[in-house]
C-alpha cells in the first residue's frame, strides 16, 4: 500500500495562487474561448507541479516483506553455556526461515559488529565476527540494527542479552526504535553465579610517609563461607600471604607495612579458593605515592669521577641512586620512585631511543625533575639533536646565537649490498648520523651505485640546514641503488676531494663495508692524514679475517675507530657515536667566570658569584626558557623551564675536575648543587587537597575537594596534567570546577588495573601553585563483577516492547506489523512534467491552428490505429499485382472521402452558426478546394466573420477596423 507526505506543507498556500490567475486571465481577450480555457488549465498545472515540487512531496511504498534482525550479547558477564544456546537459538529460527522474508545477525559487546546483513539465506558461520567482551552496550547493538534495516519492510529486532550493561542506555534505544515502527522481541539469557568470590578493592591511606606505617586493606566479596588463600604484591614482588576462612557477603583483611625510600609504589591483591567459578574477578590494585627523602637517580659515565656530586647531595639530605647509562631503567614503574634525573656527561648513543622517550614522559606527565650536566660527551657533542631529551631540555642544541660557528664534516661510505637488510640499515644509520649534526655541519652520501653504474654521490657534501632534502633522499633510497663495491680507492678519492673543499674544524669519513673490496692506495691514504681528515671503519659480516684486517688497520692508520658489529640493531648506535665526533667543536675549552644574566629562585644566596669554570659545551636559547648564567661569550650556562608537569635544568659546564677543579675545593659547592637539585624535585603534593575516585562501568569520575589551612574553599584554580594507565601510556585529563573548592573530572578506564594521576594547579590572581597525585584502581570489568541477570533492565524492555519474553520454542517470523515505507521522492517528477506542460502552454498561446484540423487529424490517427482491424481481404485464390493495387487505391479514396465529409459537415455547421451573414458563398470547391471566393480585379473582397472565439476571426476584425478608419481620414 503506497502512502504520500509532504515534508514542507507551508508551501502548500502558495496554491492559492491558480484562483487568482483564472480570475485575471478575464481580461484577457485576444485569444478565443476554447484556446484561452487549455492555455489556463496548461499554466494551472505548471504552478501546481511546481508548487508540490518545493514542499518536497514523497512516496512511501510499503511491503509486505520481514526482515528479522537478532542482536546476541557475546559480553564476558554471559556464561559460556548460556552463549552456547543463544547460537543454538539463532541457528533453529534461521532454519525456520520463511522464503519471501529476510533475516541478519549482529554480535555486541562493548561495541556491535554485523555478522550478517539482512538477507533470504542467512547462516549463521562457523567463525564470529570479534568484538571487545569487556563491556556491554545494548544501545549501540540496537542503533546499528535499525540503521541496517531497509525500508519498505516489516522490521523486527529479537534481542538475547543478560540484561547487564555496562555503558549506553538500552531503554532509550528500545524507545527510538518503537517511534521508528521497529518491534522488538527479548529473549532472556538467564544465570546464576553461586560460591562467587570476587576481590573488589585496595584501599590505601591518602598520604603515607616514608619509614612511617600504614595499612593496606583487601576487600574480599564471597556468596558462600570457605577457606581461601590471599596474596598481597608490592611492584609485582609477593609481600605477604595467608589463609583467610570467607565469609558471606564483603570481607576486609589487613596488612601493615613500611617504605624506606619515597616514591610511587603499586600494590595487588589477589585471592584463590577451590570452588569459584571466575577467576577474572579474583584481583585488584591500587598505588600509592610515599612521601620522604628526596631521592635521585644519577645516570654518570664516568662513575669514579661522579662520586664528587654523590657526595655533595647526601651532605645536603638528597639520597642518590647512582647507575651507568646502561642501567637506566626500562620502564616508567621503575623511574617512579625518584624524584629527579641527573643526566653527567652521558652521550645519546648510551640510551637506547625508547627509554630516552620514556625519560621525557615520565617528566612531562609525572612530574619528575630532569637536570643535564655539561661534558665533551653531552648536549650536542653527545648527540642530543633531535632527541626527546631535547625538547625537554631548556636549552637547544642547535646554536644560532653566534654569528660564526666552528662546523665539522661527515661523509659516509655506504657498501652495504652484501649484508643482510643492509640497505634497509644504510637508510637507519644515516638518518640517524643525520640527526645529530647540526645547521651548520656538513653531511654527504657516497656509494656505489648500480643505476650510476658506478661510485655516485647519494647527495654531495653540503651544509646539512633544515635536513628535509637530505632526510627526504634517504627515506627514497631505492634498495637495489645500492651495489657491490669493487674498490675503496674511487669513493675515497671522491670523499677527499669534497672534504678538502669545505672549511671546518673537524673532517671525518665513516666506511661502512664488509671489507672485500680492493685495498686503497697509500698515497690516497697519506693526502687523507695529511688533510687532517680521519677515517673510522664499520665492518659487518665479513668473508674472512683478512677483510676485517683490512677495515681495522685502515681505522687505526687514519686515527678513527674501528668497529666490528654483529648484531645490526648495533649499527644506529655506532653512527650516532661517529657523527658525534664531528660535534667536538662545540665544545669550548677556555677558563672563564659565570656571568649573572637574571636571578632565580635556584641560585638563591650566591650573591657573591662563581668560582671560574674551565670549560662548557656550546648550546643555544630556547625561547620560553629562564636563562640564568651565561658564559663570557654570551652562551648559555645555567637554564631551567617548566616542561608539562615537571621542571628541568641544564648547566653546559660540569660538576668534575675537567672543567671544574676550581668549584670541587668551593666552600658552597654542595649547597649549590643541593639548590639547583631540589628545585628540579617533583612537587610535593598539598595536604589540603581532598581526591576522591569511583568507578562507573568504563568510566573513572574524579572529584577534588581544594581548601586553605583555614577550611576556605579555593575558587578558579587551573589544573593540568595526566593520568598514566595500566600501559604506562599517558591520558590527558580535563578537570573543571563545578561547585565552591570542587573540581570534577571523568576519565576513560577501558583497562583493569592501576591508574596513576598526576596533576598541577595554579592560582594565578595571588600565584598560588602545587601538585596533586592519586592512584585509581579499575580492579577488572564490571562484566565480572555480575552474579546474574538484570531482571530490571529486562523487564523495563520488555514492557516498552509490548512483547512477552520469548520462549525456546516460539516462533518469530509472525507478520503483523505495519511495514515501513521505502521512501521515494517525487520532485524530479515533479518538475519534468511542468516543464512539458510548460511547452505546451506556449504552442497553445503560438502556435495557430483550427479546430477542424485537429478533428481531421484524430480522424486520420484513428483510422491507422483502427485499420489492421477493419481493412479487408481480398478473394480466395490467386490475385494479380494489378487488382491488389485497384484495390489499396478504392481504400485510400474511401478513407479520404470520409475525412473530407467531416471536414464539410464542420465547415457548414459553422456557417449556420455565424451570426449576421446573409447567405452563405456561392460555390464550395470539391473537396479539397479552399472554402472562400475568389477576387476578380477591380472587386472589393468579400468580408466574413469567423466564429468570434476564433484567433483568426479576432484578427480580421481588428483589420476591418483600421482599414475603416484610414477610408474616413
Amino acid at each position: 500500500m503506497d502512502a504520500f507526505r509532504i515534508l514542507h506543507p507551508w508551501y502548500l498556500l502558495l496554491l492559492l495562487a491558480i484562483p487568482l490567475l483564472w480570475y485575471t486571465a478575464r481580461q484577457v481577450r485576444v485569444l478565443g474561448r476554447g484556446r484561452k480555457a487549455l492555455t489556463l488549465a496548461l499554466r494551472s498545472l505548471v504552478i501546481l507541479f511546481f508548487i508540490l515540487a518545493l514542499s518536497e512531496v514523497e512516496m512511501l511504498d510499503r511491503g509486505d516483506t520481514l526482515a528479522v534482525f537478532f542482536a546476541v550479547d557475546r559480553s564476558s558477564s554471559v556464561p559460556q553455556d548460556q552463549q552456547q544456546y543463544a547460537l543454538a537459538y539463532v541457528q533453529e529460527q534461521l532454519n525456520q526461515l520463511p522464503p519471501e522474508d529476510k533475516a541478519g545477525i549482529l554480535f555486541f559487546g562493548k561495541e556491535a559488529a554485523i555478522q550478517e546483513n539482512p538477507g533470504e539465506s542467512v547462516t549463521l558461520p562457523e567463525y564470529q565476527a570479534l568484538v571487545d567482551v569487556e563491556g556491554t552496550d545494548i544501545e549501540s547493538a540496537l542503533g546499528l540494527a535499525m540503521a541496517a534495516f531497509q525500508e519498505g519492510m516489516q522490521k523486527r529486532i529479537v534481542l538475547l542479552t543478560d540484561g547487564n550493561q555496562t555503558q549506553g542506555d538500552a531503554v532509550s534505544a528500545a524507545q527510538r526504535a518503537k517511534a521508528a515502527g521497529i518491534d522488538i522481541r527479548i529473549l532472556p539469557l538467564e544465570y546464576v553465579y553461586t560460591q562467587e568470590i570476587l576481590v573488589e578493592d585496595v584501599v590505601l591511606p591518602p598520604r603515607i610517609r616514608e619509614k612511617e606505617p600504614f595499612t593496606v586493606k583487601a576487600l574480599v566479596k564471597a556468596q558462600e563461607a570457605g577457606p581461601g588463600k590471599l596474596r598481597l604484591y608490592e611492584n609485582g614482588e609477593l609481600i605477604a600471604e595467608e589463609d583467610v576462612e570467607l565469609q558471606p557477603g564483603k570481607n576486609a583483611y589487613q596488612f601493615t607495612r613500611e617504605i624506606d625510600f619515597s616514591g610511587v609504589y603499586n600494590y595487588e591483591a589477589q585471592i584463590e579458593a577451590a570452588n569459584d567459578k571466575r577467576p577474572s574477578n579474583n584481583r585488584a590494585q591500587n598505588s600509592a605515592l610515599i612521601k620522604g627523602m628526596p631521592r635521585i637517580l644519577l645516570i654518570e659515565a664516568e662513575p669514579e669521577l661522579g662520586q664528587f656530586l654523590v657526595a655533595a647531595l647526601l651532605s645536603e639530605g638528597i639520597q642518590v641512586d647512582m647507575r651507568s647509562p646502561e642501567e637506566t631503567p626500562v620502564s616508567i614503574r621503575e623511574l617512579q620512585v625518584y624524584d629527579s634525573i641527573i643526566l653527567s656527561n652521558v652521550s645519546s648513543e648510551r640510551i637506547p631511543p625508547s627509554q630516552q622517550r620514556m625519560i621525557e614522559t615520565a617528566v612531562r606527565d609525572l612530574g619528575i625533575g630532569l637536570m643535564m650536566l655539561g661534558g665533551p660527551e653531552s648536549f650536542g657533542a653527545g648527540g642530543w639533536q633531535g632527541s626527546p631529551i631535547e625538547d625537554a631540555l631548556p636549552v637547544s642544541m642547535d646554536v644560532k646565537q653566534r654569528k660564526i660557528i666552528p662546523s665539522g664534516a661527515l661523509a659516509l661510505i655506504m657498501h652495504s649490498c652484501e649484508i643482510p637488510q643492509g640497505n634497509y640499515w644504510s637508510q637507519e644509520i644515516s638518518e640517524a648520523a643525520l640527526n645529530v649534526l647540526g645547521r651548520n655541519d656538513y653531511m654527504g652520501f657516497l656509494r656505489f651505485s648500480m643505476q650510476a653504474g658506478g661510485p655516485a654521490w647519494l647527495f654531495p657534501l653540503a651544509k646539512v640546514g633544515s635536513k628535509r632534502e637530505m632526510k627526504s633522499k634517504i627515506q627514497n633510497l631505492r634498495f637495489n641503488d645500492i651495489g657491490d663495491m669493487p674498490s675503496f680507492d674511487n669513493t675515497l678519492q671522491m670523499a677527499y676531494d669534497s672534504l678538502v673543499e669545505v672549511e671546518t674544524n673537524v673532517k671525518h669519513i665513516v666506511l661502512l663495508s664488509d671489507g672485500d673490496p680492493a685495498q686503497p692506495t697509500q698515497s690516497l691514504v697519506d693526502k687523507i692524514i695529511e688533510a687532517g681528515i680521519t677515517i673510522s671503519t664499520v665492518c659487518i659480516a665479513p668473508h674472512s679475517p683478512r677483510d676485517t684486517g683490512v677495515m681495522e688497520e685502515l681505522a687505526e692508520y687514519c686515527k678513527g675507530k674501528f668497529y666490528h658489529v654483529k648484531n645490526n640493531k648495533n649499527l644506529p648506535k655506532i653512527f650516532i657515536k661517529e657523527a658525534s665526533t664531528i660535534r667536538r667543536n662545540m665544545l669550548v675549552e677556555e677558563t672563564f667566570t659565570p656571568r649573572l644574566r637574571q636571578m632565580s629562585e635556584a641560585i638563591l644566596g650566591f650573591e657573591s658569584g662563581f668560582p671560574p669554570l674551565d670549560g662548557y659545551v656550546v648550546a643555544g636559547f630556547k625561547d620560553q626558557a629562564e636563562t640564568v648564567l651565561t658564559s663570557d661569550k654570551e652562551d648559555p650556562l645555567l637554564a631551567h623551564w617548566r616542561y608539562g608537569l615537571g621542571k628541568t635544568a641544564a648547566f653546559t659546564s660540569g660538576p668534575k675536575a675537567r672543567w671544574a677543579n676550581n668549584w670541587l675545593g668551593w666552600d658552597q659547592y654542595a649547597k649549590f648543587w643541593g639548590q639547583l637539585v631540589r628545585w628540579t624535585l617533583r612537587s610535593t603534593e598539598d595536604e589540603n587537597f581532598i581526591v576522591q575516585t569511583s568507578v562507573e562501568g568504563d568510566r573513572v569520575r574524579i572529584a577534588i575537594d581544594a581548601m586553605t589551612e583555614d577550611g576556605e574553599f579555593l575558587n578558579n584554580l587551573d589544573f593540568s596534567g595526566a593520568v598514566l594507565n595500566p600501559a604506562l601510556e599517558s591520558v590527558p585529563v580535563d578537570i573543571r570546577q563545578t561547585q565552591p573548592g570542587r573540581y570534577e573530572a571523568e576519565l576513560s578506564a577501558k583497562e583493569a588495573g592501576s591508574y596513576l594521576m598526576n596533576l598541577s594547579f595554579e592560582q594565578k590572581s595571588e600565584e598560588f601553585e602545587g601538585r596533586l597525585t592519586a592512584g585509581i584502581s579499575v580492579p577488572y570489568s564490571p562484566e565480572h563483577s555480575t552474579t546474574k541477570q538484570n531482571d530490571v533492565v529486562l523487564k523495563q524492555l520488555q514492557e516498552l516492547s509490548g512483547n512477552p519474553f520469548l520462549g525456546p520454542d516460539q516462533s518469530i517470523f509472525d507478520h503483523n506489523l505495519e511495514a515501513t515505507g521505502d521512501i521515494k521522492p517525487l520532485w524530479p517528477l515533479l518538475i519534468a512534467l511542468a516543464i512539458v506542460f510548460f511547452f505546451f502552454d506556449i504552442a497553445v498561446r503560438r502556435v495557430f491552428f483550427e479546430l477542424t484540423q485537429l478533428e481531421a487529424f484524430f480522424v486520420r490517427v484513428k483510422a491507422q490505429l483502427l485499420y489492421p482491424f477493419t481493412r479487408q481481404l481480398g478473394p480466395v485464390g490467386p490475385a494479380t499485382e494489378q487488382l491488389g493495387n485497384l484495390m489499396q487505391a478504392k481504400q485510400r479514396a474511401g478513407e479520404r472521402t470520409q475525412v473530407q465529409s467531416v471536414q464539410k459537415e464542420a465547415l457548414l455547421q459553422k456557417l449556420e452558426s455565424q451570426e449576421g451573414v446573409d447567405e452563405a458563398p456561392e460555390t464550395i470547391g470539391a473537396v479539397g478546394d479552399a472554402p472562400w471566393q475568389e477576387v476578380k480585379p477591380g472587386q472589393e473582397a468579400p468580408q466574413f466573420e469567423e466564429e468570434k472565439n476564433e484567433y483568426t476571426s479576432a484578427l480580421f476584425r481588428a483589420k476591418q477596423r483600421a482599414s475603416s478608419r484610414m477610408k474616413n481620414k
